[in-house]
């Protein structure tokens, strides 16, 4: 599985870019923002419920193994 949505990579979405209104790296238009801190945010996008990882690549990769 590769580190990153090809999406993710052309559009440089990231947690910073995570707020009602915006569309995600897939183009779905984000609906309500459950939890949105520093390295981490859980929103709600076309119905379904997305999780974006650390913009740091090295904090990403340690997140996604948990």
């Amino acid at each position: 599985m590769p580190d990153e949505a090809p999406d993710a990579v052309a559009r440089n979405f990231s947690v910073k870019d995570v707020r009602i209104g915006v569309a995600d790296s897939a183009g779905n238009h984000i609906d309500r923002v459950y939890l949105k801190v520093e390295d981490l945010a859980i929103y709600r996008a076309s119905r379904v419920v997305c999780v974006q990882f650390s913009d740091d690549v090295e904090q990403r990769k340690s997140s996604r193994t948990r």
